[in-house]
Order: C-alpha cells, then sequence, then structure tokens
C-alpha cells in the first residue's frame, strides 16, 4: 500500500479514495469476504476506540454487542456495492461519536434521502414533542408507528450524539431532509393532533428546497448576530462578541476556529505573532476591564469547537487551572513514531510523555494533559492565568446540544476551576481527543486486511489492491482526574425548556431567565 501525509485541517479533514468509484458489479465481495469485512472492523474498531463503544454502553438501551449483531445481516445480505455501501454508512452513522469520520470507498455511497420536506418538523425539550410548523399541530405518528417509537429507533441506531437532546435536534434534520423511514420504508404520512385533541392524517410532500449548509466562517459575525435585548454591543472580533446592559455582560462565542492562529503561547504574548484568536481575546479584555460587569456570561450555543481554547481559559480563568486530562490507548500503533507525532498533535511535548511511559502495560497509558500545558512532559500541573485576565464575581454559561468538542472542554473547565454555573441544554459531551484512521481492503489475493495510519496519513491502493471503506476514531479519551469517561459524567446544570415559542432566539430567552 503507498502512504503518505495529507496537510488537511484536522477539524474538517476528509477522506479521499484512489479507486475508481463505480466498480463493476462482478468485482463484488464473495459471501466470505462480506463476512471478513464486517468482522474486521468490528474487531479493528474493538481494538483501537477509546471512547466509541464505552459511551454507547452508558447512553444507549442498545448495547454496543447488540448493535453489532443487529448491523451483521446487512452486511451480509448485501447483493451488491450499492447496498453494501448504504449498510456500511447506516452503520456508522450507529457509531456515538461526534468526532468519528467514516467513509465507504469501493463506490460513491447512494443517497438514501427521498427529498427535502416542504414542510418542517420542530422539537420541544426535555418534555420531549415534534411538531409540524405550518399548522403548529403535535406529530402523534408517522406511517401509522407512534413517533416516539420512531425516534427510539433512530436514537439507539442511527445517532451519533451523546445525549437525548442531540438526538432529538438531529431526528428533526433528518426528517426534513427526507432521510427518517419507518419499518424500512421513507415516512410518507403523519397522524397529528390539532388543538381540539383530534388526529389528523396528514400525507408528506418531498418537493422543498435544501436548507443552506450554515457558514462557520462568514465574516462580520458579530454584525449579524441577532443580540440580547436591554444589551448593547460592546466590542465585535472575529468569532467573539460583547454585549453588556451595565451589571452582566454576554461573550458570544461562535467557535475556536482561527485559521490564521499561529501563537505557540497560551498567554499571547510572543513577540511579533499576531492572530485574530488572540486580537479577539485582547479586545475583549480591554473592554470587561473598562465596563467591569460584576456578572460574566458565556453564550455558547451551537459551538462546534475548533481549535485548543487554552487561551480563552487563561484570561478568564478566576485563578489557576489545569489542562484537560485525557487517557491514550496502549496499542502496537503507538509504537510508530509517525502515527505517534499525529496522535500528539505534532506537540514534541507528547514525545518527551511518551519515552517515560512506553513501558507501561494495560488497556490505556496513565491519565496525562491533552495539550501538554504547563508541564514539559505533559503532566497535570496548575497554569496561571495570564495576568491581565478578567476576573469576574459570577461566571455562567448557557449551552445547548451544539457545544460540541473544545466547546464541551470550556464547559468542563469553567465548571471545574471557575465555578462557573450552566443554563440552557446539556452539552454534546463530546470532547477534543487524538485520532486514529483505519482503512479496511481487499488485496491482491483476495484477503481483506486493515491499516491503521495517522489522522493525516491518506492511503492510496496499488495494483489489485481495492480499498473498501475507511474510519477515524477516537484513539484517546477525555477523563476525570481519576481516570472516568468524562463524556458519561452528566453535567449538573439547570436545564431551561427548548420550546416552540423560544427556539427562535433561545440564548436570550435563557439568559432572561438566567438574570431575572
Amino acid at each position: 500500500m503507498k502512504v503518505f501525509i495529507a496537510a488537511l485541517l484536522l477539524l474538517v479533514a476528509q477522506i479521499g479514495s484512489a479507486n475508481e468509484k463505480g466498480k463493476d458489479q462482478s468485482d463484488f465481495l464473495t459471501e466470505k469476504q462480506k463476512n471478513e469485512f464486517y468482522s474486521l472492523l468490528i474487531s479493528e474498531i474493538e481494538r483501537l476506540d477509546a471512547e466509541i463503544i464505552e459511551t454507547r454502553n452508558y447512553s444507549k438501551s442498545v448495547k454496543w454487542n447488540q448493535f453489532v449483531a443487529y448491523y451483521q445481516p446487512h452486511f451480509q445480505s448485501a447483493k451488491n456495492w450499492q447496498e453494501l455501501a448504504i449498510a456500511y454508512d447506516s452503520f456508522a452513522q450507529g457509531l456515538v461519536n461526534l468526532h468519528t469520520r467514516a467513509e465507504f470507498l469501493a463506490v460513491e455511497s447512494p443517497s438514501q434521502s427521498v427529498g427535502w420536506l416542504n414542510d418542517e418538523v420542530q422539537f420541544e425539550y426535555p418534555d420531549l414533542k415534534f411538531f409540524l410548523k405550518s399548522n403548529g399541530y403535535q406529530i402523534f405518528a408517522v406511517n401509522g408507528e407512534p413517533i416516539s417509537k420512531s425516534f427510539e429507533y433512530f436514537n439507539n441506531y442511527q445517532c451519533r450524539h451523546n445525549n437525548t437532546a442531540g438526538c432529538v435536534a438531529s431526528y428533526t434534520e433528518f426528517f426534513n431532509s427526507g432521510g427518517i423511514k419507518v419499518n424500512g420504508k421513507p415516512a410518507t404520512d403523519l397522524t397529528l393532533i390539532n388543538q381540539k385533541g383530534e388526529r389528523i392524517e396528514h400525507p408528506l410532500d418531498y418537493n422543498g428546497k435544501p436548507a443552506p449548509d450554515p457558514d462557520f466562517m462568514a465574516e462580520d459575525y458579530c454584525n449579524k448576530h441577532e443580540g440580547y435585548a436591554g444589551f448593547d454591543t460592546v466590542f465585535e472580533g472575529v468569532n467573539a462578541c460583547l454585549y453588556s446592559n451595565g451589571k452582566e455582560a454576554v461573550i458570544r462565542l461562535r467557535h475556536f476556529i482561527y485559521p490564521d492562529h499561529q501563537e505557540p503561547s497560551i498567554y499571547c504574548d510572543s513577540e511579533g505573532v499576531t492572530s485574530s484568536y488572540c486580537s479577539d481575546i485582547a479586545g475583549l479584555l480591554k473592554s470587561l476591564h473598562q465596563l467591569k460587569p460584576e456578572h460574566l456570561i458565556f453564550d455558547m450555543t451551537h459551538n462546534i469547537g475548533g481549535m485548543e481554547n487554552s487561551p480563552w481559559l487563561a484570561a478568564f480563568m478566576p485563578k489557576p487551572f489545569k489542562d484537560l486530562p485525557v487517557a491514550y490507548k496502549n496499542t502496537v500503533e503507538i509504537t510508530n513514531p509517525d502515527i505517534r507525532n499525529e496522535l500528539f498533535y505534532m506537540n514534541p511535548k507528547g514525545e518527551t510523555w511518551y519515552q517515560k511511559v512506553k513501558s507501561h502495560k494495560g488497556e490505556y497509558f496513565p491519565v496525562r494533559a491533552d495539550f501538554c500545558q504547563g508541564a514539559e512532559d505533559c503532566s497535570l500541573k496548575w497554569i496561571e492565568p495570564r495576568k491581565d485576565h478578567f476576573k469576574a464575581d459570577k461566571i455562567s454559561i448557557i449551552t445547548d446540544w451544539m457545544c460540541v468538542s473544545s466547546c464541551d472542554d470550556f464547559v468542563w473547565r469553567m465548571k471545574d476551576y471557575a465555578k462557573a454555573k450552566v443554563y440552557g441544554i446539556p452539552p454534546a459531551q463530546d470532547a477534543t481527543y487524538a485520532r486514529i484512521k483505519l482503512y479496511l481492503y481487499r488485496d491482491q489475493s483476495g484477503e481483506i486486511k486493515s491499516k491503521a495510519v495517522g489522522e493525516m496519513t491518506k492511503i492510496e491502493a496499488q495494483d489489485g489492491e481495492l480499498l473498501l471503506a475507511v474510519i477515524t476514531m477516537p484513539y484517546s479519551k477525555s477523563v476525570t482526574s481519576d481516570g472516568k469517561l468524562r463524556n458519561i459524567e452528566p453535567v449538573e446544570m439547570k436545564i431551561n425548556p427548548y420550546t416552540l415559542e423560544n427556539q427562535s432566539n433561545y440564548s436570550e430567552a435563557v439568559l432572561k431567565e438566567l438574570i431575572d
């Protein structure tokens, strides 16, 4: 196999393939090869994965072994490449981890959508209900089956989210894009309940316009952000906006993605180095020191994460804090220096740590600091805030199901070290970690084999080989200081209901309740 490094952003890395899409069906896998493909896929996930299986076994009623048994006949019954691609994609959609990436490579996967709904399915949480937007009626059933049952199936077999709110939102997104099926058939009819309590049959049409993809890097973000009633705009940055009413200040942080960020110091004090990441923080600190609000509120709703958040924590922590604890898997792959370098985010401190612990026996290495802040050997040491940090008397955070990755970590550590109070909807609980990439392929002799590489490494098939699929999965897991998986530790918070009345500006509704 031919291996080379692809220079791709970690957050948005997409897998390419040297295969010619649309293989001749006569070249399809034999029954033996299909069984070997699925068996190898499962055994390699079980060997390499650090979070998917444990998270599923905690958050879903269908446990990992049941999930594996359910999808096995889908692979075995595939009669051609397209059916096998559908089986693989459906399986991958049920892997409980938002950072996992999977793609079938032998052929281009066929679309499973019947088109975009010309209406919109909406939801309320935590009093779980679904509604049809055009008339506001509650949805009771889909194709004659209670929608609660349809959702429960989706939650257990097709949802990558760790928590219920995320799966509810994902279910409505799939519904609106024509991807929900009931007993294998597209959703064609709804049973609605009107204001009189009467049940009404409602046929569905799929001739709507696709919803536009969100532009996470749109310019002039703060000017387009709706703001908050009673709050004035004070600062407008690239990803950060500051609002104040005098006593309280709200920082709206879009995400932690700053493509121009090259600053090696979390204090943004390296000579001659500039970045929009650091200028956002500097602008906020300058304004906050002038305003001196008593209560600092972070609006982290729909913050998809991005880069390391340590510079933000250093700016707003009231006292010393520690790096995010993680535990790395201990398999043969980590002994490869090239793979290891990618697993450690190209940070040479990671190599210092590894040389100290490489003789360790066990499924996981000892807990270490994810970003190696505070110590050269990645141990969990106290990190001082920056000298001009802003220390608020009170800190609150507003979250929802799409506070993901670095956003999750921000919530966790602000709670742990700044005693921040959390409001809204539970965050995704799907934090930052190292990932490893697994390729499955058929070699020249017809054997089904696998090869694990670093996340940014790409493989091309050689003559006689056929790449079948690729999956990128967590190789380290975010943990508590005593080594417990952080994803399954509930966030202590105040749940603010998400309703039809407040979802157009949910953050403002939570903010109003928070400060009243």
